[in-house]
Order: C-alpha cells, then sequence, then structure tokens
C-alpha cells in the first residue's frame, strides 16, 4: 500500500530527467566579434554545450601567470573577459575553467571544463570532449548511452539510455524501453497483494484487509509497525516479514542547498543558483538522480526505484548539475557537494537501513555530515 503524504504546494515542481534536451543558441566553439569598452575589437566563443556565448574577450587584461608546462596553458594571448575579472572568479573565464588564477581553455584532459568552473583531470577511460569528461569514444552525438566502453545502443537492461548520458543498469524486475528502465508487474498466481511496481494484483482488498504473504486471500492485518516484528523483520502490507531482496520506491520529495557553495562563493558564473541534484546508489553502483535547476529550495518530487538485499549500503549524495561537468541528469554534472548519507543493512554492519524503512520516511538538516545549509527529506516503500 502506497504511502500517502500531504505537502503544501511547491512552487517549483519541474524535475530534470535524463532525457531533458540541453537547450542550444548556438554551435559549440563557435565565434563572433563584440566591442570592448575601451573601442577595440573583440572575440566571443560558444560554450562547450551551445547555451550561448561567452563574454567578450579583449586585449590588454592580465589573465594571471602562463604556466607553460602545463599541456593546456592559457590563452596564448592571456585574455580574460572585458572588466578585468579573472580566475578563481568564474566571471573571469566564460568560456574555458579556472586553474588556480589562470584561464584554461577546459579542451584537454588534463584540464577540463567551461564557464568558469575549477578545471578537472579527467578519470582513467575518460577523455575531454565538448568541455567535459566523458568515457572515451563516447561522442556527445552519441545516440544510446554512454559506458566505460563508449556509445551503447542503450536499449538493454545492462546498458539503458539515450542522448548520450551515461547508461543506467536496470535492476531486477525492470526492462529497457525507449531508453529508461520501466518496472514490469510480476504477480504470476497471486490473487491480490504488491505487484512489484506498485500497484496491486488482481482487484485488491477491501477496507482494513491486507492480502496475506502468500498473496492467495485477504485477511485481517497482522501488524501496524514494525515495534510488533523480530529484529529483522519489517511490517510490509499488514504482516512481518523480511525486508532484504525486495525493490524499493525512494520518492525524493525536497530539500535546502546555502546561499554559497564550500568556498563561500556562488555557486554558478554570473552569481547564478545551483541545480541541485541527488544522486541515489546501492553499495556505491547503479547511480540515479533527481534534479532541479537555478534554486536554492530543490522541490524534486523524483521517484527512484533501488533493490535492497541483507548487506545492502543505501547511499546519497548532494551534487552541483552543471553543463561541462561528468555526469547528471542531462549527461553532465559538475560539481559533487557532499556524500551525506549512507544508510547499512545489519549484513553491511548496520541497523540504520531497517529503521527507514519501518519509519517510511526521512527529513533532516545535514548540517552534520555537510557544510550547514543542506537538508534532505524523501519517502521510502516496498513495492
Amino acid at each position: 500500500m502506497r504511502l500517502i503524504f500531504t505537502a503544501i504546494v511547491f512552487l517549483f515542481l519541474g524535475a530534470c530527467t535524463s532525457d531533458d534536451p540541453v537547450p542550444t543558441e548556438c554551435t559549440p566553439g563557435e565565434t563572433r566579434s563584440c566591442i570592448c569598452t575601451n573601442g577595440d575589437d573583440g572575440e566571443q566563443t560558444c560554450d562547450g554545450v551551445g547555451r550561448g556565448f561567452g563574454a567578450c574577450m579583449c586585449e590588454g587584461f592580465d589573465a594571471g601567470p602562463r604556466d607553460s608546462s602545463r599541456p593546456d596553458s592559457a590563452t596564448t594571448d592571456s585574455s580574460v573577459p572585458d572588466g578585468s575579472y579573472a580566475c578563481p572568479d568564474p566571471r573571469g573565464c566564460p568560456s574555458g575553467c579556472c586553474d588556480g588564477t589562470v584561464c584554461m581553455p577546459g579542451t584537454t584532459s588534463a584540464a577540463c571544463g567551461m564557464m568558469g568552473d575549477s578545471c578537472r583531470a579527467c578519470g582513467s577511460g575518460d577523455e575531454c570532449t565538448g568541455q567535459a569528461c566523458r568515457p572515451v569514444a563516447c561522442e556527445e552525438s552519441c545516440g544510446g548511452c554512454c559506458s566505460d566502453t563508449g556509445c551503447e545502443t542503450g536499449d538493454t537492461a545492462a546498458a539503458c539510455g539515450t542522448g548520450g548520458n551515461v547508461c543506467d543498469e536496470c535492476i531486477d524486475g525492470e526492462t529497457c524501453q525507449t531508453g529508461s528502465c520501466v518496472c514490469v508487474p510480476d504477480c504470476g498466481t497471486r490473487v491480490c497483494g504488491p505487484d512489484g511496481c506498485g500497484g496491486e494484483c488482481g482487484s485488491g482488498c477491501t477496507g482494513t484487509d491486507v492480502c496475506n504473504a502468500a498473496g492467495t486471500a485477504c485477511e485481517a492485518p497482522s501488524c501496524s509497525d514494525c515495534d510488533g516484528c523480530g529484529a529483522d523483520e519489517v511490517c510490509n502490507f499488514g504482516h512481518c516479514e523480511s525486508p532484504w531482496g525486495r525493490t524499493y520506491r525512494i520518492t525524493l520529495v525536497d530539500g535546502d542547498f546555502p546561499p554559497t557553495n564550500d568556498e563561500g562563493d556562488s555557486w554558478d558564473i554570473f552569481s547564478g543558483l545551483p541545480d541541485p541534484t541527488v544522486a541515489v546508489s546501492v553499495d556505491g553502483a547503479g547511480h540515479r538522480y533527481a534534479c532541479s535547476d537555478d534554486t536554492l529550495e530543490p522541490a524534486w518530487l523524483e521517484d527512484i526505484d533501488v533493490m535492497l538485499e541483507r548487506d545492502s549500503s543505501l547511499e546519497f549524495a548532494f551534487i552541483d548539475e552543471d553543463p561541462g561537468g561528468a555526469w547528471g541528469c542531462d549527461g553532465h554534472t559538475n560539481d559533487s557537494v557532499c556524500d551525506f548519507l549512507s544508510f547499512e543493512g545489519p549484513g553491511a554492519g548496520g541497523s540504520d537501513l531497517r529503521q527507514i524503512i519501518c519509519d517510511g520516511s526521512y527529513t533532516s538538516s545535514l548540517d552534520a555530515v555537510c557544510d550547514p545549509g543542506y537538508s534532505v527529506s524523501f519517502l521510502i516503500e516496498a513495492l
């Protein structure tokens, strides 16, 4: 039986998905002329994902010391945007990335990035494509999804996805349909009870009755919460049972980000707000994401299904999702902000995973594990 909750109507309900298109205003790398404040001619460059032209680049401003030993050293004319901003201020490098005080082009694996973000070194097996670290041979034009070995067709349970985004690995009970992992109801001979996807087998039960564990008949519930169950049991669907080896639906409800990032600076270029993303994984694998754009108060309302075992560790991380990074809802996650929660099953040495299943929800400030100003709220229910 799905959890029912009431909430204040959210002002922002849009949660981006892995299939959201990236809006384009220009061709990545395209240049055009512009006029500097001193009347000289300058040049603007379209960013690596086509969202717009950077600031007017003019001669005569100091971009910081040039490091000739770096393969991706600063531009030879040492130009920075008109207005004399300089790295690490992102306004000092809108068409590249900041390596300390130096504005880099952001186009090599040693220093990859855009829009004034900090340069990153691409990991093993990745390359800098479109100023973003991506698996080798997986171009932005990939029509399927990107895995560690390159561009996949994106239509299998092992590698499911579209639009060049990172491949999802579908969990047990899911199939890949049009690039998305979709839950497949599994009732077998059951005439009532959960179908494994949040629905009911058969016509369901009436009144306060619940389906018995075998799925053969409706009966009175034998429990209402975990207090009446054993130490390694939970009260699911009105009867005590082991919580392990079952699919759970996590609904990311809402959260908070602080006004500035961990360095005390603006989240995005030109004082832009962050794009709060939650990455959910089990044992560090199979990451799935919920995203909101340009807000300090994300209202995700995004469902993420996971399979939990007795030795599982359910993990959550906050990310600021931007163009020019590695992975996320649109394939371009920027900065990992905080690996903030880990709930462990008894096989992994913990009891808190069972506890949040019993509670059915989690709401907390994250001051103790992140910098002050972060919070998160989510629901969890058995399917």
